[in-house]
């Protein structure tokens, strides 16, 4: 099979980092990795049927890890589920979107995450910088 080059341009990663847990607290519950997938999913074709550039990517799930001193000495750590929403801004379906437009892009999508999964904290980066919101 023969395959011809269509898209050439420098390569404009992104991701954005996604906690599981819903809200904070005793009275937080997780979303599934399928209730995620969902959720980006979604919003990608509200925003292709409106006519809106969108990013596609990929959900790659695992856990985060930490740690952090203790007041008295000492250190704790733990983990939680999260995924990261991974991709690059596509040259083939949108190849005049500006590092602005993609940021924006990226923003309102971390924005509506966040909403939807009641975090007050999302981490995205975007090619060589990262972005956290609060």
């Amino acid at each position: 099979m023969k395959t011809n080059l269509i898209a050439q341009g420098p390569l404009r990663p992104f991701q954005i980092i996604i906690d599981h847990k819903i809200g904070y607290g005793s009275n937080s519950s997780v979303i599934t990795r399928k209730g995620l997938v969902s959720l980006v999913t979604k919003y990608l074709k509200e925003r292709a049927a409106n006519g809106l550039p969108f990013l596609s990517g990929a959900v790659i799930s695992g856990d985060r890890c930490y740690a952090w001193p203790t007041v008295k000495g000492g250190a704790v750590a733990e983990n939680e589920p999260v995924s990261i929403y991974t991709g690059d801004a596509s040259l083939q379906y949108h190849p005049n979107l500006s590092d602005a437009d993609v940021l924006a892009i990226l923003n309102d999508m971390a924005a509506m995450l966040a909403e939807k999964l009641q975090q007050s904290r999302i981490f995205l980066s975007y090619m060589d910088k990262m972005y956290v919101f609060q």
